[in-house]
């Protein structure tokens, strides 16, 4: 192909040149102005049933499209009848008015090919839709169906013969085919560089559609997508809102909204009610039982995820993704002749999907299955050398493992691929530019400690002989020796210790444990305790590798917390008001579920409360059996048992009786607030607190709660009035007095 100087940049990825290493570009803002602001009432029935489509209000876009069939405007009121019935998942229905458009005229048959090759993606019928976009190919103006082919081959398996009909998209834009005011066809652009791996250029190429002005819907799914892919949720929620001002029931953005939830606060009740209500717009969306899926197995509820998975391949069998994460459910629990069933199954659809690897490398990250994160993103790395996302992974977790020359060069060879990964960048900066500088590395016979330059002369003192003493004692209550050394990194910057962690330059916590390697702030600029902190951590390290990393969340968090109080006594949390309160409102799950209490918290306290129940659950079970059983619970997980076995082979018990007696000792402890008022804090989702009120609208507790998660959620006005009508329902309902005081404190 014959490739002239451009206006994209993509032609550098074609001729690989290489590039340096800028930091990532920042993204302009989404969000110009959209004609909403500007429309004028629409003048004519069809004008209106666009209209009505563009809003999402698919019922009234239907009733008028189906109006103007028998009319002069059948054929365009039948493209709008056939995207309506896409929105809300009747894709056989769209398939058959699609194709019952006759003519010749070339816009008509690209539309029409587009439409039915939609459809039939949405059902998985991908040789078909290669079969009716193919037929269009030749049409010299037909960009929109060459993407989509495009789209369909990479789905098969066939990237190399995807970028034919994909560079046409970029040659057209080179030729300057595409003025400014061409807003849909630059988001073509856009989309087709992004499918041709070239971040940045999709990126302008989004940019110089919305200048446009144009309210393009797909524009403003394709931008939110790529801003989350790139680690910037903050970004893709903007560009989703925008889109919501529009139309705020389109189910792909409440899908995609989900997955921002997930990605910014891990916020698995607001992404579960997002991915339920675009269901109820459309309910054969398989993305969404991804969603749903997702949510469950970090739950660890794995029964729930195969019927999740199972009713999105009821819609669209063979869908790639959802077959993934069945896979991630069986290395969750263990199966390994399922997994690799499964793996089978998805690569002999696509020899090419090494995201595959990826979908099962998320669940095995929360599930601390780091030595196995490898293995995998190495599998993926070898079907596709060009994957950055497989590579980014891989050098991440060889950095987890201690292996730092071997996760530099990975991450090295992932940023040339995609110089847009803000993690890939700030790990490179930290570890080519910071830590050699800044940080020396002490080995010893078990630990080897990094300590920055200027806190190595006091540290020294304490932290090898607190590792020391808890070597030991960890070593004799588990009649186990983890692998040596053990890497230990204490930070004196908190973005030092955040980018170590996650790649991003925020984080919350003091303390994180890998497996083979622990890092922890140190405590130059904050104030808290770094003996309980490391000793919590080192714990992990035994819990982790005796466990085979297959420990539940909840366990090995109590049961470190159990270790520190052992430990010395002053080193322990004391929550109870909290755990009352947690009680009280229902959110202190049975043991089989415990993980819950983590992936459920409504708010960064309530994390502070799932670690001090898990504690002092743990707590119970070693003083009713002592540590040697705890031991063996390890060990059984680390064989593959569920927690119901692991709980019959160790204590000789089952989750329910541990339940009940949990129950009765919390129930004594907590005594001493029967009677007391403590407030509610707790309202659960917005949503959930919205739909309480509408179920018992004379509830004054229930007017009070919606007061409080309308608080949270920004909506002081909104709040506001909640909270009047709890007390004109209950002038003396004490927690309505108490959000009524706090609230004119605040003000």
């Amino acid at each position: 192909m014959n490739l002239h100087v451009s206006r994209l940049s993509i032609l550098a990825l074609f001729l690989g040149l290489a590039c340096d290493k800028p930091a990532p570009a920042a993204h302009p803002r989404a969000g110009a102005p959209t004609p909403a602001a500007r429309s004028v009432a629409p003048a004519s029935p069809l004008a209106v049933a666009k209209d009505d489509l563009e809003r999402s209000r698919y019922a009234e876009a239907e009733r008028g499209f189906r109006a103007e069939l028998a009319g002069p405007n059948r054929a365009t009121a039948t493209l709008g009848l056939a995207r309506t019935l896409l929105a809300t998942g009747r894709y056989e229905s769209a398939a058959e008015v699609a194709r019952g458009l006759d003519g010749q005229d070339p816009a008509l048959r690209g539309a029409r090919a587009v439409l039915e090759g939609q459809a039939l993606v949405r059902m998985g019928r991908l040789a078909d839709a290669e079969r009716v976009l193919r037929s269009v190919e030749g049409l010299e103006t037909a960009y929109e169906a060459r993407l989509l082919l495009g789209e369909v081959l990479i789905e098969l398996g066939r990237r190399k013969e995807a970028r034919v009909p994909l560079l046409t998209l970029i040659e057209a834009y080179n030729q300057e085919r595409f003025p400014p005011d061409h807003g849909h066809e630059l988001a073509l652009v856009g989309r087709a560089a992004y499918l041709l791996r070239s971040p940045r250029d999709a990126n302008e190429s989004n940019s110089e559609a919305e200048a446009s002005g144009v309210f393009d819907r797909d524009l403003l799914l394709w931008r939110a997508g790529l801003f989350l892919e790139k680690y910037d949720p903050g970004k893709a929620e903007e560009v989703l809102r925008d889109l919501f001002e529009r139309s705020p029931n389109d189910a792909d953005a409440l899908v995609l909204m989900a997955h921002v939830r997930l990605d910014q606060a891990l916020d698995f009740d607001d992404a579960e009610s997002l991915a339920r209500r675009a269901l109820a717009v459309n309910p054969k969306l398989p993305e969404a039982y991804f969603v749903l899926g997702g949510v469950a197995l970090r739950d660890q509820e794995l029964e729930l995820v195969e019927k999740h998975v199972a009713d999105g391949l009821a819609i669209r069998p063979g869908d790639l993704r959802l077959l993934s994460l069945r896979a991630a459910a069986h290395f969750v629990g263990a199966d390994r002749a399922r997994f690799e069933a499964s793996r089978r199954d998805v690569l002999a659809k696509n020899p090419e999907f090494s995201t595959f690897y990826a979908i099962v490398g998320e669940y095995a990250d929360w599930e601390h299955r780091y030595d196995a994160i490898v293995e995998l993103m190495r599998e993926a790395v070898n079907l596709d050398p060009d994957d950055s996302v497989s590579l980014a992974s891989l050098g991440v977790n060889l950095m987890r493992a201690g292996r730092e020359k071997d996760s530099v060069t990975a991450l090295s060879r992932a940023f040339s691929l995609d110089p847009y990964n803000v993690r890939v960048f700030n790990t490179l900066e930290l570890f080519e530019k910071v830590v050699p500088k800044q940080y020396v590395s002490v080995p010893g016979a078990r630990f080897t400690i990094r300590y920055h330059e200027r806190d190595k002369p006091v540290l020294e003192r304490y932290v090898p002989g607190l590792l020391e003493r808890s070597w030991k004692a960890l070593v004799d209550h588990y009649g186990f020796t983890p692998e040596t050394p053990i890497g230990v990194e204490l930070y004196a910057e908190r973005q030092h210790f955040a980018i170590r962690t996650s790649g991003l330059p925020e984080t919350e916590i003091q303390g994180v444990c890998f497996g083979h390697t622990l890092a922890s702030m140190s405590p130059q600029r904050e104030s808290f305790n770094l003996g309980m902190t490391l000793w919590h951590e080192l714990s992990h390290v035994f819990h982790i590798q005796l466990s085979k990393s297959r420990v539940p969340r909840w366990f090995t968090e109590g049961l470190a917390e159990y270790e520190t109080k052992l430990s010395r006594s002053p080193w322990t949390r004391e929550h109870d008001p909290e755990l009352f309160e947690m009680r009280r409102a229902g959110r202190l799950p049975r043991i089989e579920a415990m993980n819950r209490a983590f992936t459920r918290a409504e708010q960064l306290s309530d994390m502070a409360t799932a670690y001090y129940a898990s504690s002092r659950l743990v707590e119970m079970l070693g003083e009713d059996h002592g540590m040697k059983r705890l031991s063996q619970m390890l060990k059984l997980w680390g064989d593959g048992k569920r927690t119901s076995e692991v709980f019959q082979g160790a204590l000789g018990i089952a989750p329910a009786d541990v339940d009940r007696r949990f129950n009765e000792v919390t129930e004594k402890r907590l005594s001493r607030y029967a009677g007391k008022f403590v407030p509610e804090n707790r309202p659960g989702p917005l949503p959930e607190a919205r739909a309480a009120v509408e179920k018992a609208p004379k509830s004054a507790e229930k007017h009070t709660l919606y007061a409080l998660s309308l608080l949270r959620s920004g909506d002081v006005a909104g709040a506001k009035k909640a909270l009047a009508q709890a007390l004109l329902l209950d002038p003396r309902y004490a927690d309505a007095r108490f959000l009524d005081a706090r609230l004119a404190v605040a003000e």
